[in-house]
């Protein structure tokens, strides 16, 4: 029978990783809509400008270019919005794989999407993909474990 402090643990860890991935989700919302905002704003400014009949080619060819440039930053950001939403349908899985959150003696990751460092109450959390190549140093592992990558040794303490 389970002690109440493992229990306790256990809902502490689940609340811990479903804060970290609501953060994350929120920062990219936040980078859809303001990529979305700045193209509206740019189209905007150029059908004002359009009115005027001295609009010049390079203002048009430089609309295009920051609309294009801020609609790619947009299909950007909703891909990593969809990968961090399959996250919490995810069952967990046995050792280290996506959805995981991997605590170590040096430094915490989120397997999710590659987003980064990120600051949660104080620590210090390495949002990654399963793509980057520390995440194939630790791929399968589980907590006791250990794994290296570019010279530095970590040991797993716990796999969340």
């Amino acid at each position: 029978m389970p002690h109440i402090q493992d229990i306790m643990e256990a809902v502490d860890h689940k609340t811990l990783k479903n804060a970290l991935l609501d953060a994350c989700i929120e920062k990219q919302q936040l980078m859809v809509d303001t990529a979305r905002e700045a193209m509206k704003s740019i189209q905007e400014s150029a059908l004002a400008e359009r009115s005027n009949e001295e609009m010049t080619d390079s203002f048009t060819a430089q609309c295009q270019n920051e609309q294009s440039m801020y609609a790619r930053r947009m299909h950007e950001a909703t891909g990593v919005l969809s990968i961090l939403e399959r996250v919490k349908g995810i069952k967990p899985p046995h050792g280290i794989g996506f959805g995981s959150l991997v605590m170590t003696d040096k430094m915490n990751f989120f397997v999710a999407a590659s987003l980064g460092d990120f600051d949660m109450d104080g620590k210090k959390y390495f949002i990654i993909s399963t793509q980057t190549p520390i995440y194939e140093a630790m791929d399968g592992k589980q907590a006791g474990e250990s794994f290296s990558f570019r010279g530095r040794n970590y040991k797993i303490q716990e796999v969340l």
